[in-house]
């Protein structure tokens, strides 16, 4: 029986409708959004970073993201990384079937199950067994706005050494397969406050400045290209909810530069652009209680 799956935040942390999808994009800044600080920096990437809170809070750094992505209307294939998933866990993938989104399905491509199953651990998710997750479902509108006509690939990456030998066999296939595709990576930064039982400085400036650099020792290891930091850096500093899916982005990105290398081509340059770096705080109702980290960012 084909696996359609239907959308579980919708509604919620997302309108349910194309048409209330665009308002609040519009709404919100996030169609056509520049960034003040590095207007049209990066565009157009084959990488992107992009957090998955409730729209309201970080729907327009998400969708900020998608837009300097390459504009290719015919792009066939989009992958897009989550999380929250502990170290000791499998990656999880959904390898058949559609996944329902305001803007229509995407087809599940299937192209990559066969270096799946040579991957260590794996649990592949089916019309009976699966679970919702927000870091890759709140990006799903956003890219199938951005690609009618692509398929998807969602895998799901625990913060370990799977995430870099997944990384690594993502980007020989994308390379081998000869289709246009990009790659989004979904996490959050530090999750700060009570409800994240997580006030390692107390409340008050003194923690929102703290959390600051907390976030940035996670976007420095991104900048660095190294899967190896970002891991450590995550695990040491509890500063991303879905590190392995950042790590494998950053693993996928260095195998393709070795494979271009390898070939006798000149490598693709990697440059990481920080689109945004900001928090929940920001949004309505403000609390600096309870905050999220988090980060637009490309790899272009």
């Amino acid at each position: 029986m084909t696996f359609h799956r239907r959308m579980a935040f919708a509604g919620s942390w997302y309108p349910r409708s194309a048409a209330e999808c665009d308002a609040l994009l519009r709404e919100l800044g996030g169609v056509g959004y520049a960034s003040p600080a590095a207007p049209g920096a990066a565009a157009p990437a084959r990488f992107g970073i992009a957090p998955h809170a409730g729209w309201v809070y970080s729907g327009r750094l998400a969708a900020q993201v998608f837009e300097c992505l390459v504009p290719d209307p015919a792009l066939e294939l989009v992958v897009v990384l989550g999380g929250h998933l502990g170290r000791r866990d499998a990656v999880v993938a959904m390898v058949q079937g559609t996944w329902q989104t305001p803007f229509g399905d995407f087809a599940i491509y299937e192209g990559f199950t066969g270096e799946l199953a040579a991957q260590p651990r794996v649990v592949i998710e089916d019309e009976a067994r699966h679970a919702p997750d927000n870091s890759v479902e709140l990006q799903l509108p956003l890219a199938r706005r951005r690609y009618p006509r692509a398929s998807l690939l969602p895998l799901r990456v625990p913060p370990s050494e799977l995430a870099i030998g997944l990384g690594r066999a993502l980007g020989g296939h994308l390379r081998r397969s000869g289709l246009r595709w990009v790659l989004v990576a979904s996490t959050d930064l530090t999750h700060y406050g009570p409800n994240y039982d997580f006030e390692p400085q107390g409340r008050g400036p003194a923690a929102s400045q703290w959390m600051t650099r907390n976030d940035q020792a996670f976007i420095d290891a991104v900048r660095s290209g190294s899967a190896e930091q970002v891991l450590s850096t995550a695990n040491a500093c509890r500063n991303a909810c879905s590190a392995g899916a950042v790590a494998a982005l950053c693993a996928c990105a260095n195998s393709c530069a070795d494979a271009e290398r390898s070939a006798g081509e000149a490598a693709t340059p990697r440059r990481f652009e920080l689109l945004e770096h900001t928090s929940s705080a920001e949004a309505p109702p403000h609390s600096t209680v309870n905050v999220v980290g988090y980060m637009g960012a490309v790899l272009a």
